[in-house]
């Protein structure tokens, strides 16, 4: 074989392995950017599912608001999260699971409540009969107050009725003696005194109402 010959085999045989390094290389490096993003695709997934459990810890385990923080200080956060969430170092189990966390707190209450009606209805069947009792007294309370009211409403009324009376009865014969004199000025005046005026809570009253 030519030696130029088997110079040029071994060049293109070199660059075949140069050739499949970098192919090698190139390979691995896709695989560590798909491995990459798979981790960081993770990585969001967890912060998306257990965004609310993370927020509740960071508040109230490391007293900070979400607002309050960069993007590498909640990524720092977040990583020191799922290291304590993992190794169970929660003080509460709502950290883990806070929708569970609620729904245990709703059935726990709505127990209790349960438990708070049976009483009170076991409560008002033992206590049937005084409750009645007690209930008509004060009944008969309310109403003994409001008639007492009411007679002082009318007591107040017809005190002011019999001096409306009293009034009209003076001005009427003031207008008499008027009309005797002559004073046609002071007629005038009595007269007007004299016109229907309107109460607030029984509109217009004459003076032929007193009569």
């Amino acid at each position: 074989m030519p030696k130029e010959h088997r110079k040029r085999k071994i060049s293109e045989q070199t660059d075949d392995s140069l050739n499949f390094e970098s192919l090698s290389v190139s390979l691995e490096s896709e695989k560590e950017k798909k491995s990459k993003k798979r981790r960081k695709d993770k990585n969001a997934q967890d912060f998306y599912d257990k965004k609310e459990e993370f927020l509740a810890w960071m508040a109230e385990i490391k007293g900070l608001n979400i607002e309050s923080v960069n993007q590498f200080e909640e990524k720092r956060l977040f990583e020191e999260y799922v290291e304590d969430y993992n190794l169970a170092n929660f003080p509460n189990k709502k950290y883990y699971d806070l929708q569970l966390y609620q729904k245990k707190l709703q059935q726990k209450a709505f127990i209790q409540q349960q438990q708070k009606e049976l009483e009170n209805i076991e409560m008002v069947v033992f206590n049937d009969e005084d409750q009645l009792k007690q209930k008509n007294k004060k009944q008969a309370e309310d109403f003994k107050k409001q008639q007492e009211q009411l007679q002082l409403q009318q007591l107040l009324q017809n005190q002011n009725i019999a001096k409306d009376i009293k009034e009209q009865q003076n001005i009427q014969n003031q207008l008499i003696q008027s009309y005797k004199t002559g004073d046609q000025q002071k007629v005038l005046e009595l007269k007007k005194k004299l016109e229907p005026k309107k109460d607030e809570n029984q509109g217009y009253q004459n003076q032929d109402d007193y009569i």
